[in-house]
């Protein structure tokens, strides 16, 4: 070997020691910034991230999280170039393309985000994320529930190890046996849901519409009560216990959610008229009729 050899074999690995040197250091900074990202400080993430870049021109991560400070502060071109970068340089990572579908959502391309979530489950049948969103995506965007179901049973196929993460899903689920009719599925569907995650209001509050269809009206109440009590205390809640209360003969309990119906969703014939009803079987007579002649209005 000729001693220029030599000189060359030595500085290539010097150059090679450099470079480790520089990944190494760049992926600390990507790590810190992800920290100022938790806190939302979406500048100083910026100017770290930046660094992480300049260490190392080919960090996927230090690109993906760039972009996520970016969207933070509002500018969806800089994120979009980011984690489009971010996917030009890792090419096979779901959670990249995951990233992009949800800034896309988020920017209201919901067919463009779609693909992105398509893209990452095709990578990764297992990612949750973007099961979730895609599911999402059928259900409330396109209203095709077929596709929606289709997404979670293919996914439930794999018969992953449920975590609260799967508690969601398997709530979409029952609700779409319940839009089915399968109400006896649907309250399968839900038992799982909340067996997996007690604090899932969505899930207690759609078993109790469930129990509601089958005329269960106590375990319906206790339900939707349960769901309040998780913070999902909405207008449709309290209107969908007083119905429950109100076949039960419980006229003071269905005046009272009548009355929380209406201070949160303001004035509604419905409410005025079921309330009116319930003022009416007490003989109360004039807040019944005020409350039919407020339904006229």
């Amino acid at each position: 070997m000729s001693r220029s050899s030599i000189v060359l074999l030595f500085s290539f690995l010097s150059l090679a020691a450099n470079a480790q040197r520089d990944s190494l250091r760049s992926s600390e900074l990507n790590d810190q910034a992800v920290l100022w990202l938790i806190l939302e400080d979406y500048q100083k993430a910026l100017v770290t991230l930046d660094s992480a870049i300049l260490f190392d021109s080919l960090n996927a991560q230090a690109y993906g999280n760039r972009s996520a400070a970016w969207d933070g502060l509002g500018v969806f071109d800089e994120a979009l170039l980011n984690v489009n970068k971010a996917i030009s340089i890792d090419s096979l990572n779901a959670a990249h393309y995951y990233n992009r579908g949800l800034l896309l959502k988020n920017n209201y391309q919901y067919y463009r985000s779609a693909l992105d979530f398509k893209k990452a489950i095709n990578l990764d049948p297992k990612h949750l994320l973007s099961i979730n969103k895609l599911a999402y995506y059928y259900f409330e965007f396109k209203e095709d529930y077929d596709s929606c179901k289709k997404v979670i049973e293919d996914y439930m196929w794999y018969g992953t190890t449920k975590t609260k993460k799967d508690a969601d899903l398997i709530g979409l689920y029952g609700y779409l046996k319940m839009k089915e009719g399968d109400l006896q599925g649907a309250i399968t569907e839900f038992d799982l849901a909340i067996s997996i995650d007690s604090t899932s209001a969505e899930a207690y509050f759609n078993r109790g519409l469930v129990y509601y269809k089958l005329k269960r009206y106590k375990p319906s109440i206790a339900d939707y009560s349960k769901a309040i009590e998780l913070g999902r205390s909405a207008p449709q809640t309290h209107y969908n216990r007083a119905l429950s209360y109100e076949y039960l003969r419980d006229f003071e309990s269905a005046i009272d959610d009548y009355d929380q119906e209406l201070k949160m969703h303001g004035a509604t014939a419905n409410a005025f008229n079921n309330r009116g009803r319930c003022f009416m079987i007490l003989n109360q007579f004039q807040p019944a009729y005020d409350d039919y002649m407020r339904a006229l209005e």
